[in-house]
């Protein structure tokens, strides 16, 4: 919907538009990579980046079928970009069902001087 006026009839009415199954994966970190580096890292995910030089945001819109299956996402994605980022990083990671709803969360945190995430 492009017009303003049908989401406000629509508000209205209570017509929701569908949701999309997604990940949405996190990052806090003391020093963010540039933009080209993380996008290049996960081009499957769309890259949003929030004022905060710090933060990062990663979307992927796929359907999970399990905790198992998105717990194994979401060590791929740390595992992906834990080699460009230094210690003291967070990830933190929610699946968005289809309904709408956060089915998983996860967090991941590299410390010390790990080269790896780990689940906290």
């Amino acid at each position: 919907m492009s017009d303003s006026n049908e989401v406000l009839t629509d508000f209205k009415k209570g017509v929701q538009a569908p949701h999309i199954a997604q990940v949405r994966v996190y990052l806090l970190t003391p020093a963010r990579p540039p933009a080209e580096a993380l996008s290049a890292a996960l081009p499957d995910y769309r890259l949003f980046l929030p004022h905060s030089a710090q933060e990062a945001a990663f979307i992927r819109q796929v359907s999970m079928q399990s905790e198992a299956q998105f717990r194994s996402e979401c060590e791929r994605v740390a595992k992906v970009l834990a080699p460009g980022l230094p210690a003291e990083s967070y990830l933190s990671c929610a699946y968005d069902d289809d309904r709408g709803r956060t089915s998983f969360n996860v967090e991941l945190e590299k410390t010390g001087d790990s080269r790896e995430f780990r689940f906290r």
